[in-house]
């Protein structure tokens, strides 16, 4: 793991928000809020739905994300009514994002190939001057399924700063250690994990629509943390303790 210190995020919607206020300042708690990724808030509701929620981002200490909806990504020459509304609604998430003093945007993405790749990076351009000029960053949401070479394809064609949400088990194990603070793990939010995977310091908890489990969980991180510090600094003392070897012979 990198020097970068760690980070904890979890998903939630904004009413959620209130009910976890007390974890999410005592852990500094990144906040991934997913009532954007309806399509319905973003074509008339966002202002009011932002007068509602501007009241709660006093209480997130950590960064805000807000998640665009997940999209089929049209080709760009056909479909123009859809790649308007698409284009219309990404500015819509834009706006919120600066409104919340946002870090940046969630893209789910339910699959990255060459041709799909292209799709993409069209729409991409459209808002790439935006998010630059407002300084938000592009958090990529990949499936698990993904191949490393078509993610190293992706980060190719992508000039906006830009960070990847992957699922634990399918990290991509070619890649670049110095790199993992791009990564952020997406982990379940019910207690099934045996262990908190170590090659990223990143943590980003699963939305669940009950609080009680995203709780629970937050505590699962942290101890499990812990005891990969431990665990870390044990191995480093064995390491820095100095080598016996010879000394025996030396005194005889």
């Amino acid at each position: 793991m990198s020097d970068t210190p760690s980070t904890l995020g979890i998903v939630v919607t904004a009413e959620q928000i209130p009910l976890l206020r007390d974890i999410i300042v005592t852990h500094n708690l990144d906040v991934y809020i997913s009532d954007t990724q309806d399509t319905v808030l973003l074509d008339d509701q966002w202002k009011p739905w932002i007068r509602r929620v501007r009241p709660q981002r006093t209480h997130c200490t950590g960064a805000v994300w807000l998640f665009a909806p997940c999209y089929s990504w049209p080709d760009q020459h056909s479909h123009p009514r859809i790649r308007t509304i698409i284009a219309e609604q990404l500015q819509s998430c834009i706006q919120m994002a600066v409104m919340l003093g946002a870090t940046g945007l969630v893209l789910p993405l339910e699959y990255v190939h060459s041709a799909f790749i292209e799709r993409l990076t069209y729409y991409l351009n459209l808002i790439d001057d935006q998010l630059k000029a407002q300084n938000l960053t592009l958090m990529l949401e990949i499936p698990a399924s993904v191949a490393l070479h078509d993610v190293s394809t992706l980060c190719e064609q992508l000039t906006t700063p830009h960070r990847f949400i992957i699922a634990p088990s399918h990290a991509p194990y070619e890649f670049d250690h110095s790199q993992t603070d791009t990564y952020v793990i997406q982990i379940a939010s019910h207690d099934d994990e045996a262990e908190l995977p170590s090659w990223s310091n990143h943590v980003v908890i699963a939305a669940n629509e009950h609080v009680s489990q995203i709780r629970k969980k937050v505590q699962w991180v942290h101890e499990q943390r812990a005891q990969q510090l431990h665990v870390d600094t044990v191995e480093d003392e064995a390491t820095e303790s100095p080598s016996l070897d010879g000394v025996d012979d030396e005194i005889a």
